[in-house]
């Protein structure tokens, strides 16, 4: 008995050690393994760093549409290959930062009789002035002359680094100034055009103007943060717990929110009519943001009667000239009408009444 006994108390003192040190977190947790968990934690952290560094730094620094790409893209280089006559201008803007200048080129594109309006014709990401040549025959048939330029950090302008508008506007308006200082007849109604991130650059540059004639919107985006989310999403690319921490980064570094610039909170700030052309299938447009762009829109054209919002049917980004090029152009022409006409009575302190835009 005594011997069983002693058996007894000696297999429950083993349960209980057994028991107590299979809920010992010591035990549980040996020091190599927790040091291998930091270890893959600080490789995680430090592999999303990377990412979000890599990922804002591609997306500042868009790939270039030299001319020799165009051509092998889009088969045209110059206004040449469109039988458009053109002269090669370049501006200087400062950087306020570097107090250094910038170089941007630019063409002008005069019509074959002598006309007083002007079309400024504003690039999207990753584009140039070639680009934008897609509207210049249309302009210039229309009774336009017309300025394609590249933007900073495309095509063959100076510069490292977009930012989609927020230093971008300065450049515009510099550009602007030198040409109505150069060709003051040929300038005396101005309207911008303004193609995906170029319409926000369009808005954003003619909200720091009241000499402006008008402004036109193809497929413009929510803002830069939408749009550079859509875009990386259909390269299917970063999400937004990499975009968003990113683009926060580069609006410290600029002083100023991408959502200051938006085109609804644009338009209100405006001193002259718009035309926005928005395709009904635009992935860079959701619906709510759409809807928000047709009230800001209305509320203005209630104001000048001028202002209008298009919409085209089946059309998808960029493409609704392609998609309808007959509407596209009668839109265009009563829209650019009705902003000469309206600038002529501003200029003679008069009022133009309301003036119709394209079919609605």
């Amino acid at each position: 008995m005594v011997a069983l006994s002693v058996l007894s108390d000696a297999g429950a003192t083993g349960l209980e050690q057994i028991h107590e040190n299979s809920f010992n977190p010591v035990c549980q947790y040996h020091p190599d393994v927790i040091g291998v968990l930091l270890t893959l934690l600080w490789i995680g952290l430090l592999t999303w760093l990377v990412a979000v560094l890599w990922t804002v730094w591609a997306l500042m620094r868009p790939p270039r549409l030299t001319p020799a790409r165009a051509m092998a893209r889009i088969g045209r280089m110059s206004p040449s290959d469109l039988g458009l006559r053109f002269f090669e201008g370049e501006v200087h803007p400062p950087e306020k930062r570097t107090r250094r200048s910038l170089r941007l080129v630019y063409w002008f594109m005069p019509t074959a009789v002598p006309s007083e309006n002007t079309a400024v014709l504003i690039h999207g990401y990753a584009d140039s002035r070639i680009g934008a040549l897609a509207w210049a025959p249309l302009f210039i048939e229309l009774g336009w002359n017309v300025v394609a330029v590249d933007l900073r950090a495309h095509g063959e302008s100076g510069g490292t680094f977009t930012t989609a508008g927020i230093r971008e506007r300065h450049d515009i308006n510099h550009l602007i100034n030198e040409i109505r200082a150069q060709r003051p007849q040929s300038t005396r109604n101005l309207i911008l055009f303004g193609a995906s991130m170029g319409a926000t650059i369009a808005l954003a540059a003619a909200a720091q103007r009241d000499d402006l004639a008008g402004v036109i919107l193809d497929s413009p985006v929510a803002d830069f943060y939408h749009g550079a989310a859509t875009q990386l999403s259909l390269m299917g690319l970063a999400g937004k717990s990499i975009l968003a921490p990113g683009l926060a980064l580069v609006e410290l570094w600029l002083g100023e929110r991408f959502s200051s610039i938006a085109p609804a909170r644009l338009i209100p700030a405006l001193k002259c009519p718009v035309l926005a052309i928005c395709p009904s299938d635009d992935p860079f447009l959701p619906p709510q943001y759409a809807r928000e762009l047709a009230a800001v829109i209305a509320r203005k054209a209630a104001g000048d009667g001028i202002s209008h919002l298009a919409h085209f049917d089946a059309a998808t980004h960029l493409l609704s000239m392609q998609q309808n090029p007959v509407r596209y152009k009668e839109c265009l022409n009563q829209f650019c009408d009705a902003c000469k006409s309206n600038s002529l009575a501003r200029r003679a302190g008069g009022d133009a009444g309301e003036l119709s835009p394209c079919d609605r």
